[in-house]
C-alpha cells in the first residue's frame, strides 16, 4: 500500500485551494489567453463552470488506498479529462505523468501548472508531469519507470503497445459504439458525431450491418463503455437495452446531455 496515503482533510484542503485558484481573476485571464491559442486549431475548451462542477463531484468521491505510486496516462488530450486526471492523481495519491497527442496543449499546460502549484501549497508529495507527442518508443521507455501505464479512450494506441509494455491497461472512457437505422435521427447522429470529434473521443459505427450482427459485434469486439442505438423500432430498442454489455446504454438520446460520465484511472 502507498505509505504516503493522503488524509481526507488534506484532500479537502487541496480541492478548496483549487477552487479558489480557478475563481481568481489571474487564472481566468490566463485561461482566456491559452484558449485563444488553442482555438486557432481546435474547437474544444474547458470553462470555469465545468471545472467547478468536477470539483464538486470529487468532493463526494472517496479516497483510494492502493499499491501503486507512479502511473503513466496516455490520451488524446481533452482538457476536461486532463483536469479530472489531475484530481484523480490526488484521490489515488500517485505521481502521474500525462502524455497527450498535441491536443489543446496550451490549456492542458496551464491546468497542470495550476494543479502543481496547489500541490506545492498544500505540501503534498504528488506531482503531475505533462508530456506532449511522445512516440511509441518514448512511451515504452517512460513505462519502465512507473507501476502502471493506462491508455484512455484510444484502442489503436493500446493495440500497438499491448505486447510491448508490462502492466498496460486500456481504460475505455470515451469509446462509443453506435448503431443507427433511422433517417429520423440523422440530426441527432450528426450532433453526437460532431461532439465526439470535438472532444477527440473514439467511435465505431455499426449502421451498415444487420441489427443482430451489430449486437454480437458490439458485445464481442466493443469496449464496454457506452453503446448508443438510434432507431424507431420498439423491438430493437428492447433487445438493445436487454442485451448490450456496456456501462452506459443510450437509446434515441444525446448521451452528452443525459449522462455525466465518470472517469476513474483504475477499473
Amino acid at each position: 500500500m502507498n505509505p504516503d496515503f493522503i488524509e481526507s482533510n488534506n484532500y479537502e484542503k487541496f480541492l478548496n485551494f483549487i477552487e479558489k485558484e480557478i475563481d481568481s481573476n489571474e487564472f481566468q485571464r490566463q485561461l482566456k489567453k491559452v484558449q485563444n491559442i488553442d482555438l486557432k486549431h481546435y474547437t474544444k475548451f474547458i470553462n470555469i463552470l465545468e471545472m467547478r462542477r468536477y470539483l464538486n463531484e470529487y468532493k463526494n468521491e472517496p479516497l483510494i488506498k492502493n499499491d501503486i505510486n507512479k502511473v503513466l496516462i496516455i490520451l488524446p488530450g481533452n482538457p476536461e479529462i486532463v483536469f479530472k486526471l489531475c484530481l484523480e492523481a490526488i484521490r489515488y495519491n500517485v505521481t502521474m505523468t500525462i502524455s497527450i497527442e498535441d491536443f489543446c496543449l496550451a490549456q492542458n499546460t496551464l491546468l497542470v501548472e495550476v494543479v502543481n502549484k496547489v500541490i506545492e501549497k498544500c505540501k503534498l508529495k504528488n506531482k503531475i508531469n505533462l508530456k506532449n507527442m511522445l512516440s511509441d518508443v518514448e512511451i515504452i521507455e517512460q513505462s519502465k519507470n512507473v507501476d502502471k501505464t493506462i491508455i484512455i479512450g484510444n484502442s489503436n494506441t493500446y493495440n500497438r503497445l499491448e505486447n510491448r509494455i508490462r502492466n498496460l491497461e486500456l481504460n475505455s472512457y470515451g469509446i462509443f459504439e453506435i448503431y443507427s437505422d433511422s433517417e429520423e435521427f440523422e440530426s441527432l447522429e450528426r450532433t453526437v458525431y460532431d461532439y465526439l470529434v470535438q472532444n477527440e473521443f473514439e467511435s465505431e459505427l455499426y449502421d451498415d450491418i444487420e441489427f443482430e450482427d451489430a449486437i454480437k459485434l458490439i458485445n464481442k469486439k466493443g469496449y464496454g463503455f457506452c453503446s448508443i442505438l438510434l432507431s424507431k423500432d420498439k423491438e430493437k430498442q428492447k433487445i438493445f437495452k436487454e442485451n448490450i454489455k456496456s456501462k452506459y446504454v443510450i437509446v434515441n438520446k444525446n448521451p452528452f446531455k443525459e449522462i455525466k460520465f465518470k472517469l476513474e484511472i483504475k477499473k
